[in-house]
């Protein structure tokens, strides 16, 4: 069963988008993630594993912004998926992710890859 959602602020801030499929779920991170929007990221991961998700992905191509406060919401999503023996993805990180990796030196902490299994999925989901 296919489900998309859409959370998240007005203008362009930050638009959470997922897409559900059985136990997969992708989040389309869209805009920037800072200090005062990473709670909504973590927020709605932990309900996504409430609800049964055990494979999270993030897809970050349209992600403009991300600061600390991103990263660690990204850092305890990835833990609690890995402690509950789940998978978590980051998918086509922009530049701006890429780089905030890169200067903390927390790439190798992610699986990250420029597509998703949900791919073909999100390409049917819901926009807004």
């Amino acid at each position: 069963m296919d489900n998309a959602s859409v959370f998240g602020a007005q203008d362009n801030e930050l638009r959470l988008e997922v897409v559900k499929t059985n136990s997969d779920a992708v989040i389309y991170v869209i805009g920037e993630l800072d200090a005062y929007r990473s709670p909504e990221l973590e927020n709605l991961g932990s309900r996504l594993l409430g609800e049964g998700a055990t494979s999270l992905t993030l897809d970050m191509a349209r992600t403009t912004f991300l600061d600390s406060s991103g990263l660690r919401a990204m850092l305890t999503l990835r833990e609690r998926l890995l402690h509950a023996s789940g998978q978590f993805e980051l998918a086509n990180p922009t530049e701006a992710v890429q780089r905030l990796l890169s200067i903390t030196g927390l790439t190798s902490e992610f699986v990250i890859s420029s597509t998703h299994r949900a791919q073909d999925v999100g390409d049917q989901g819901e926009s807004s």
